[in-house]
């Protein structure tokens, strides 16, 4: 079971983190053509708390499903129910003083809490050291994730009709 949830942290990583790569390069261009300039302005400073947030609240899902599988549906609960008290707090606060961008940051900081408490709860009951669980989130994908990004927003650029097309043609009546 340890190792299984060790392999399955690896994988995700792996596989969210080019994910988040590419919409934190493409996401403004993409926003900007889906719903249009106007719109996209305010929705364009979301995207790097949402898709970090997301994609870190995503990996505590591998103990989650550890937990439920081992009969322990109760640990899931508790602290997906502590992350959506963490969630509330931060929101009241932060809305108040930045808008809808406060609440994208109270839910990463929301989904940052609940990986942790899983990591931290997979640690304890599965008996998982520190050195098995950095060597899991292993730091050679986001980083390579990173400079690939980087190299493709320097040299590569949206072409804004074909994603309008694609976004007018039947992917855009499937969002």
């Amino acid at each position: 079971l340890k190792e299984l949830c060790l392999r399955g942290l690896r994988w995700s990583w792996l596989a969210m983190t080019p994910l988040v790569g590419l919409v934190l390069v493409f996401g403004a261009p993409f926003i900007h053509a889906w719903i249009g300039p106007e719109f996209g302005v305010s929705v364009v400073p979301l995207i790097p708390w949402l898709a970090v947030g997301l994609s870190l609240q995503f990996l505590g899902n591998i103990p989650m499903v550890v937990a439920q599988g081992i009969g322990r549906p109760s640990v899931w609960a508790a602290i997906n129910a502590a992350a959506g008290v963490v969630n509330l707090l931060l929101g009241v606060w932060w809305i108040r003083g930045s808008g809808a961008v406060g609440a994208s940051q109270a839910m990463a900081v929301s989904g940052v809490f609940f990986m942790l408490c899983m990591l931290g709860w997979s640690r304890r009951t599965l008996a998982i050291t520190w050195k098995e669980l950095l060597s899991a989130l292993d730091w050679r994908a986001p980083t390579a994730t990173a400079g690939v990004c980087l190299l493709l927003s320097r040299f590569v650029r949206l072409d804004m009709g074909l994603i309008s097309l694609l976004l007018e043609g039947g992917l855009g009546s499937a969002i």
